[in-house]
């Protein structure tokens, strides 16, 4: 499954959005996520 992410939170790598990106990507290798960063 592809996945897009479109984060737009300024806090950077450190929000929540990401930490949840970077679980999903772990727990589920398979899927193809790409995170864009709209807020900068």
């Amino acid at each position: 499954m592809k996945i897009i992410v479109l984060n737009g939170s300024p806090k950077g790598p450190i929000n929540v959005t990401i930490q949840y990106v970077a679980y999903i990507q772990k727990r589920y290798p398979e899927h193809e996520l790409k995170v864009y960063h709209v807020a900068q």
